[in-house]
């Protein structure tokens, strides 16, 4: 084995996150002078600059941005190893879970797991961020847990093998429109499509909501506006003759001054899904499978969800 003090590991980490040795001190509570010492460790270790300036900000060199993700899943490893594993008092656990969740997940399945925390374990802490580049965060473990509607089936590289994916539940689709809008009960294809649609795309998913549930839907006619999150959309639509799509569950929350009417989507658009993301890493983690347990279980309470196996 060569002499690389392991003690740099996360420096080395850190570093390549935030390309930025200032930055890079803090995160770690160090000095400026501490963090360039460690770098010019780094840089001796690897024979390789690792960070070099461009303008006024630093990029990873090619060898760097090769190590990467490597470090990081070796930390992530680690962390994992270190875990205690067996039986645990779940009263006394104390973790600050940080979850990305899409609107309805926040609204209709996250509350019954922090119900559930407060009774049986108080000393949990979260934070809860909106969806963006799921299969990333989860990778490099920035979040704890992705709660997405997205289909995320195109997991790729490295990630492959450490992002778990599970299907937790379905909910039925609708159509969201002004009350003066032209469409009224059940619509086909053709009727949806000669009006223009607000489409919802969480940042950084492959695919848009609208998508999900229609294959190639954009393809066929693009949307006319994209916004990041359910609850825009009712804004939107509001005194046009556009259509949005969501959620049904979510329906019965928008302001009634809003004068909104539901129609019937097309009968091949399909159910919008609720899938949970996760690093392989806790698998076996205690405190995560209680986690894992508590959404699923919320997801069998949120009616019209339908609940899917266990994903403990």
């Amino acid at each position: 084995m060569s002499q690389f003090d392991l003690n740099l590991l996360v420096a080395l980490d850190c570093l390549l996150r935030v390309k930025n040795v200032t930055a890079a001190a803090s995160e770690l509570g160090v000095s400026q002078p501490t963090m360039s010492g460690m770098l010019r460790r780094l840089r001796e270790s690897f024979n390789d600059l690792l960070l070099v300036r461009v303008g006024r900000s630093f990029e990873l060199t090619p060898r760097a941005s090769e190590i990467s993700e490597r470090v990081r899943q070796t930390l992530l490893a680690v962390d994992a190893l270190v875990t205690p594993p067996g039986n645990f008092e779940l009263a006394q656990a104390q973790r600050h879970f940080r979850i990305m969740a899409s609107d309805a997940s926040l609204l209709f399945v996250l509350p019954y797991v922090f119900r559930s925390a407060a009774v049986s374990a108080p000393n949990l802490t979260f934070e809860v961020v909106p969806v963006d580049s799921a299969i990333e965060q989860v990778y490099s473990g920035t979040v704890d847990l992705c709660l997405t509607g997205d289909t995320v089936e195109d997991v790729e590289g490295g990630a492959a093998s450490v992002v778990r994916t599970k299907l937790l539940a379905s909910a039925f689709a609708v159509g969201v429109v002004d009350q003066f809008h032209p469409l009224r009960g059940n619509v086909t294809l053709e009727q949806f499509l000669s009006y223009p649609y607000v489409a919802t795309a969480f940042p950084g998913m492959a695919r848009t909501a609208e998508d999900n549930i229609h294959a190639g839907l954009a393809g066929v006619q693009p949307p006319r506006i994209r916004v990041p999150s359910f609850a825009a959309v009712g804004a939107i639509v509001k005194d046009t003759e556009m259509i949005g799509v969501l959620p049904a569950r979510l329906v019965p929350i928008l302001p009634q001054q809003w004068n909104l009417r539901t129609i019937g989507l097309p009968a091949d658009f399909g159910r919008m899904s609720l899938r949970a993301l996760w690093h392989s890493r806790v698998d076996k983690d205690p405190v995560h499978r209680w986690l894992r347990a508590k959404t699923l279980e919320a997801c069998a309470e949120a009616d019209p969800m339908e609940q899917f196996e266990e994903m403990t």
